[in-house]
């Protein structure tokens, strides 16, 4: 296989176009309307530092969670070897998060 080939092998653009789509989820719906949303409909009634501190203290949460469960999903999905399938059922379970 040449370089050029090894670069445009399908688990390599798969792999870039993941990345290039958590990239735009990231700087568009994280950073941008996420804290828009989250003051107008769910911390409207309180102040802008208690806002943050909430908004601060779930992310730190979900981070957790995430940490502690991602090595055992990722352990899981390889020893069934079902990787593939832990990809589309998460990546689902996100888009669907999002969009609700």
């Amino acid at each position: 296989m040449s370089g050029q080939d090894e670069l445009l092998n399908r688990p390599v653009l798969s792999w870039a176009f993941y990345d290039w789509a958590n990239s735009a989820f990231a700087t568009t719906v994280i950073a941008g309307f996420f804290p828009v949303f989250f003051k107008q409909y769910w911390a409207a009634e309180q102040s802008a530092s208690e806002s943050t501190f909430y908004l601060g203290l779930f992310n730190a949460i979900a981070s957790l969670v995430i940490v502690v469960l991602a090595p055992f999903l990722g352990a899981m999905a390889d020893h069934l070897s079902q990787r593939k399938k832990f990809l589309f059922v998460f990546a689902m379970l996100g888009i669907l998060m999002t969009a609700g």
